[in-house]
């Protein structure tokens, strides 16, 4: 069976990059705050990446009152966007816009190995059919002072309400560090990797999204992301570079779309 033709909404031919836009809308109501470095010092990211021919685009609020997070848009094929919002503090864990009705939650993830095992530096989440896509800096926003209470944050509510339709990529190698980390248990989620044993996420979108519609656009990204060699500190930066976000949130974009075409498709 070609999975790739039976899914209606996903093309089946390479499209032209369209150029990723980004852009600041107004911030949500909270004060930024800078928290404190713990010490660590981080690898396995990239820093110093440039996108070539990007057009910022700003919206200054009009008050105080009306200061919102900044936001970012990635544009994709077939008139779709991803609306990127980077979460750095913990208040902004509430300023997650959770859609009143069905919805899905793609969860990705990223970290580095030590000897005592997996530590979470940045968990993505991508809504839809809403495209908004949440990176979240695990050392920023989930410290020891509210880590009683993360789990009843929206950020907290989305990987663990039982309700929450939830998709992730072995979710079982995360488990521990989740516990660990926020202090609750990642809730029941269709695991992507039990359809693909051998491989990882990224072998997987190669494999199968081969003429996936924004198969050009991840491919792009992900070689900006290889082309450093150098093992940085970036996930611990109070800014996160725009790329890593940008590729945090295609990736997540590009688990989704595995999910539609390679199980909807079998059902």
């Amino acid at each position: 069976m070609d999975l790739l033709t039976s899914q209606e909404d996903l093309q089946t031919t390479f499209q032209p990059i369209i150029p990723i836009r980004g852009c600041m809308t107004p911030y949500r109501h909270w004060e930024e705050e800078e928290e404190e470095e713990d010490g660590y010092f981080y690898h396995g990211c990239y820093a110093d990446i440039q996108v070539p021919s990007v057009k910022q685009r700003m919206y200054f609020p009009r008050t105080i009152a009306d200061r919102k997070i900044p936001q970012n848009e990635v544009l994709l094929n077939d008139n779709k966007t991803l609306f990127l919002t980077l979460l750095k503090t913990p208040r902004s864990l509430d300023g997650i816009d959770i859609p009143q009705s069905d919805f899905y939650v793609t969860i990705c993830y990223h970290g580095i190995e030590r000897s005592s095992g997996l530590v979470l530096k940045c968990i993505q989440i991508y809504i839809h059919p809403t495209g908004q896509s949440y990176t979240v800096m695990i050392d920023h926003t989930c410290l020891l002072k509210n880590l009683k209470t993360l789990q009843f944050t929206q950020f907290g509510r989305l990987l663990k309400d039982p309700d929450i339709k939830r998709i992730c990529w072995n979710p079982r190698y995360i488990q521990s560090a989740v516990e660990h980390q926020l202090g609750f248990s990642l809730g029941k989620c269709i695991d992507l990797s039990v359809m693909f044993p051998t491989f990882t996420l990224s072998q997987s979108i190669h494999l199968y999204l081969s003429q996936w519609q924004d198969k050009n656009q991840f491919d792009y990204l992900e070689t900006l992301m290889h082309q450093k060699d150098v093992l940085c500190s970036c996930w611990s930066c109070p800014f996160l570079p725009l790329d890593v976000q940008r590729y945090c949130a295609v990736e997540a974009w590009a688990a989704y779309s595995l999910y539609r075409i390679c199980f909807v498709a079998l059902q």
